[in-house]
C-alpha cells in the first residue's frame, strides 16, 4: 500500500489544500490511493478529509473516509484490557485502544477493490456501531482518505519511557505499564 500523509496544523483548509492532497494522492500510482492525514485534535483532520472526499467526488471519483477513531475497541473489549492490562485501558484514544485486524481487515478489502462496509464509532455511547449501520461501499473506491492523530507515530525508544510525562502517568500509573503496553 502507498499513502500520501499530511498533517493539519490548522482549521480552515484553502480549496488549494485539499486539491492538492488530492492530486498528490491520485498521482501515487496505487490503484487505490490511502491518503493519510494526521494531525493534534481539533486541528481539522476530519474537516480536511471531508473536503478531499468532496473534491474527489466533483471530479466523478468514488471517495470515503475513514477515521481511526472508528476502529476503536468495543468497551466490552476495553473493559477486558483495563481488567487484564491496566484500568486506564478502558477508555478509547491512546494506541492499543483500537480494533488493528479490523482497520488491517478494511484496508486490505478496499486496496483489494473488495466489497467491504467502513465501521463507525458513536462516540457519544462510547461504542462501535453494529455492522448494520456500518457505510457499505456498493462499489469499489479510487481514494480512501484515513485520518486519525497518531498516524505514522513511531514508538517511542524504551528508555524514553522511563519517567512519567505528567501527572496522569505519575498518579494513575506510577510502574509505567499503562504507557509501555500503549507504546
Amino acid at each position: 500500500m502507498k499513502a500520501m500523509a499530511y498533517t493539519t496544523t490548522t482549521k480552515g483548509f484553502p480549496d488549494t489544500l485539499a486539491e492538492q492532497a488530492l492530486d498528490d494522492a491520485l498521482a501515487s500510482g496505487a490503484e487505490v490511493p490511502v491518503l493519510a492525514i494526521s494531525g493534534l485534535q481539533g486541528s481539522g483532520k476530519s474537516t480536511l478529509a471531508a473536503q478531499v472526499v468532496a473534491r474527489a467526488q466533483a471530479r466523478g471519483l468514488r471517495a470515503a473516509t475513514l477515521s481511526v477513531d472508528d476502529v476503536y475497541l468495543t468497551r466490552a473489549q476495553r473493559q477486558r484490557l483495563a481488567r487484564d492490562v491496566h484500568p486506564l485501558l478502558v477508555t478509547r484514544g491512546p494506541p492499543g485502544t483500537h480494533d488493528l485486524p479490523l482497520a488491517h481487515a478494511v484496508l486490505d478489502a478496499v486496496i483489494a477493490r473488495a466489497p467491504t462496509s467502513l465501521p463507525r464509532f458513536d462516540k457519544l455511547a462510547d461504542e462501535r456501531l453494529p455492522p448494520a449501520q456500518w457505510q457499505d461501499l456498493d462499489a469499489p473506491l479510487d481514494l480512501l482518505v484515513f485520518e486519525g492523530w497518531f498516524l505514522g507515530t513511531p514508538a517511542q525508544q524504551p528508555d524514553a519511557l522511563d519517567e512519567p510525562l505528567n501527572a496522569l502517568e505519575r498518579d494513575a500509573d506510577s510502574d509505567g505499564r499503562w504507557r509501555r503496553w500503549c507504546n
